[in-house]
Order: structure tokens, then C-alpha cells, then sequence
């Protein structure tokens, strides 16, 4: 049989593709030998796989006779061949005799196909590079978008090998790994997903799980960020990489709040130090301490506040992020409305960037909270708590999300509300889980939310400002 190439070769000048012609010579030569040997290669190659033209057209009529539940030698190929005016491109009756004489044994065929494909693979991926490459020299390409594009097409064509590549899709795989993840959470004894600071809305979620976007939404100063960022502050100094995309926000106002929250001081005594001054050495004890918790998080939480960033640069930051940290175990984006996109109209617009937010969720395998508006019109009902109708511009987002939890705070419409100093965290959707409403202390000016006790009460005010007159409306 012909020579078999296994690394590229120079013919000419020119590299020849990655291929073999002795293991498409043995995958004809096996299945002429041993026609039920057709169910062992039917799904895992075809004839683009094959290198050589007369081999495509080979493969062709053996695929059709087979499927026909026709017999598969020398003479039906032949007659096959002849009726579809190919016999003579297809090396003619002598190759094909050729082909059965000098195969040994059917034994071998689906190793043979396996290696056709191989070979197959690393042609597209030699293509893929080529037109990649060739797209980089055309002039007004941005570099991000064709990263983004060579990713998604280096994806597609991943996800193709392993579709290829005999994965058990069989109910019996499914059962059978579904109760090997139930007996190591069971020996593990903890959440199955990402644990958050609140134990009565783990209760009710199960944590945050990986794959999964998680919608936060709520109306301007109900404390969206500061609930996130808590989460992803507890997340971190738990062991866990958190990368923080955040659109709206500075690194440094993000800094201020997570400090605030880390010491138990005042935001305002965070952003104006010459207020400490009235606490002594406890108040500035009280920031080294929790600058200290802070710190000790390095390496575990990352953040990015870069503006109007499009999927293809979040993708590209988080990349980053995941290389520098060893990883990802959360993704926190604040907020979706801010992302950059194209569309005909706005709500094609957050649509698209609703379905990148859920594909990079799913990529990276990591939770995705994506923090949301909800629209204005709520703020004329009687009762102003959300529901998923009021989500903003697009009812694409319900539809990717698999968790959207609701943030509602009472006071920021009644002043004198008998449930001041708490918010109600509605899960309005859960994909896999159960719906329902937890309550949580909520310190505005330590821009921190709280596992509410059954017998909780509004604390005074930390330090001297309560006589100025505290407000609890969060700062963001």
C-alpha cells in the first residue's frame, strides 16, 4: 500500500496536510472483508474525512450500499461506482481488488478510523490557523475580534471531535454519573455548589452552581453591588477565584466598599479618613484589619472595571484572569446593560449579550452573576416589588438565566417601613430548584448584607455619625 505520512512532509515547497493513506486504504480494504463492521466506523468518519479523492468516492458507495442493506465487496462497489459514472476516478476494478487483497483482517477497522480522523482533525486545524492567519494580514481587523473568532470556530470544531469520538449518550451514562456527583456530595457533606454568606438563601439555591447564570436584579439603590460584591468577598477568603467585571464602578470605589465591609466601618469614613480620627486608634485598628482581610485575599479575586466592554474583551479579561489565578470558580458582571453590543434595536442588543454572559458561564464552567436593571415602570404599581416581567429591554434574559433572585428593599419607597434595615432576596426563577423570598439585615453604610436572626434589630449606627443623622440608602 502507499506510504503512511504521520507529520507533515515538503512537496514541492509546500507542506503536505496530515494524513495516511495505509489506514484509509485498511478501513475500505476491512469493510469489504466484513460488512458488520460498517456499524463499528458509520459514526465516526465520513467521506470529507478521507485524504485522497478516490477514497472519498470509495467511502461514498460503501456508505450508501451499507445503508441500502446491500452487500459491500469488490464487484457491488464496483457496480456502484460505474452506475454513478466514478469507477474510473475511484482507481477503477483492479484498486478495488487491491484494497481487499491487501488488507489482512477486519479486526483492526474502527483503530484504521480512528486514525482517518485523527488525520482529518489536524487538516481542519492546519485550515482553521491558515484562515486564521490570513484574516490577521487584512487591513482594519481588530485583534480581539479575531481572537474571538478563531476561538469560536476552534470551539465548534472541538465540540464536533468530541461528538464524534464514541461519548456515551446512553440514559444508563447519564443515571450512572448523575449518582456518582450525588455520592461525593454526600461524602463531601457541603453545598453543591458555591457557598454564600447566607445560609437561608443556600437553603433554597443549593449555592452558586458552575455553569449556571445567575441574574441579580433590582431597581437603582436597592444594593445590587454591594450583595455581589459580598458574595464574592466571602467566596474569596473561602479559597475560591473570583473575577469581578465591573462596567459601572472604579477599581478604587469598588475597593472603598469592600473595605467598608471587610472592617464594619462607614463608608463615608472609608472615602473622608479625617472621620476616623473621632473613633481613636479602634476606628484605624479597625481598617488595618480590614485592609488585612482583604489583602489576604490576594490571588483570589481579581478585578477589571475597564468600560463599555463588548463578550469578545470580557472573554478575553477573563482568560486572563483565569491564567494569572490558576483558575475561576466565579464571575461577577455589574452590569449586564453596561456591555457593549450590536443590534438592530436595544433589546436584540442586551439579547445578544445576554447569550454571551450564559455561553462564557457555560466555557468556563464557572457561576456567572450578572447583575441587571429592571424598568421604571415598577415604581408606579402600589407594590414595587419585582417581578420577572419587569426585567429590562429583553425577555432574553429569563429565558438564559437559570437563577434570577430579585433585590427589594422596602424602605427606599416607605421611609418609615416597618421592615427598615432588611431586604427581601426574591428568587423569582430557579431552573432546578425551588422559588422563594429570604430576608436579610441590610447595613447600608457598611455596604454589607446579613444573615437576619428570628429575634434581629435594627443596631444604632456605628460611631459618632448616628448623631448627624444616618441614612440607610445604599451609596450606589
Amino acid at each position: 500500500m502507499g506510504k503512511q505520512h504521520f507529520t507533515p512532509t515538503r512537496a514541492g515547497g509546500e507542506a503536505t496536510p496530515p494524513h495516511s493513506i495505509e489506514a484509509e486504504q485498511a478501513v475500505i480494504g476491512g469493510l469489504m472483508l466484513d460488512n458488520a463492521t460498517w456499524d463499528q466506523v458509520a459514526d465516526l468518519v465520513s467521506e470529507a474525512d478521507f485524504y485522497r479523492h478516490d477514497h472519498r468516492l470509495i467511502f461514498g458507495a460503501i456508505r450508501a450500499l451499507a445503508e441500502a442493506g446491500r452487500p459491500v465487496d469488490v464487484v457491488t462497489l464496483a457496480d456502484a461506482l460505474e452506475r454513478a459514472d466514478a469507477l474510473e476516478q475511484a482507481g477503477g476494478l483492479a484498486y478495488l481488488g487491491l484494497l481487499a487483497r491487501d488488507t489482512p483482517s477486519a479486526a483492526n477497522v474502527r483503530a484504521y478510523a480512528d486514525i482517518v480522523r485523527e488525520r482529518s482533525a489536524l487538516r481542519q486545524i492546519a485550515a482553521l490557523a491558515q484562515a486564521s492567519a490570513a484574516r490577521a494580514f487584512e487591513r482594519g481587523t481588530a485583534a480581539l475580534e479575531a481572537l474571538e473568532e478563531l476561538r469560536e470556530e476552534a470551539d465548534s470544531l472541538a465540540e464536533r471531535e468530541a461528538a464524534r469520538g464514541g461519548r456515551d449518550t446512553s440514559l444508563k451514562a447519564a443515571l450512572r454519573a448523575a449518582l456518582d456527583c450525588i455520592e461525593l456530595r454526600h461524602e463531601a457533606g457541603a453545598l453543591p455548589g458555591l457557598a454564600t454568606p447566607w445560609p437561608d438563601l443556600d437553603d433554597i439555591t443549593t449555592g452558586l452552581h458552575r455553569g449556571e447564570m445567575i441574574v441579580l436584579a433590582g431597581r437603582p439603590s436597592m444594593g445590587k453591588t454591594a450583595l455581589a460584591l459580598n458574595a464574592a468577598q466571602h467566596a474569596a477568603e473561602n479559597g475560591a477565584r473570583v473575577a469581578v467585571i465591573s462596567l459601572e464602578m472604579t477599581a478604587a470605589g469598588l475597593a472603598d466598599r469592600m473595605i467598608a465591609a471587610a472592617s464594619g466601618l462607614p463608608l463615608s469614613h472609608i472615602r473622608d479618613p479625617r472621620k476616623l480620627d473621632g473613633g481613636g486608634e479602634a476606628a484605624w485598628a479597625q481598617l488595618t484589619a480590614g485592609v488585612a482581610r482583604l489583602s489576604a485575599m490576594e490571588g483570589e479575586l481579581s478585578l477589571d472595571d475597564r468600560p463599555a466592554l463588548t463578550i469578545p474583551q470580557i472573554r478575553e479579561s477573563l482568560r486572563g484572569m483565569r491564567a494569572s489565578m490558576g483558575g475561576l470558580d466565579l464571575v461577577v458582571v455589574d452590569y449586564l446593560q453596561l456591555v457593549v453590543s450590536e443590534g438592530e434595536n436595544r433589546t436584540q442588543e442586551v439579547s445578544k449579550i445576554s447569550r454571551g454572559l450564559k455561553a462564557i458561564a457555560k466555557d468556563f464552567d464557572v457561576p456567572m452573576v450578572a447583575l441587571s436593571q429592571l424598568n421604571r415602570g415598577l415604581e408606579q404599581r402600589t407594590d414595587k416589588r419585582p417581578t420577572l416581567g419587569d426585567l429590562r429591554e429583553s425577555g432574553q434574559i429569563e429565558q438564559d438565566a437559570d437563577l434570577i433572585a430579585f433585590i427589594y428593599r422596602d424602605e427606599v419607597y416607605n421611609e418609615d417601613s416597618p421592615d427598615k434595615g432588611t431586604a427581601e432576596i426574591i428568587i423569582a426563577k430557579q431552573r432546578n430548584g425551588a422559588t422563594g423570598t429570604v430576608r436579610l439585615a441590610f447595613l447600608g453604610e457598611t455596604c454589607s448584607f446579613k444573615p437576619l436572626a428570628r429575634d434581629w434589630k435594627r443596631p444604632p449606627p456605628p460611631m459618632a455619625e448616628a448623631k448627624r443623622g444616618w441614612s440607610n440608602d445604599a451609596p450606589w
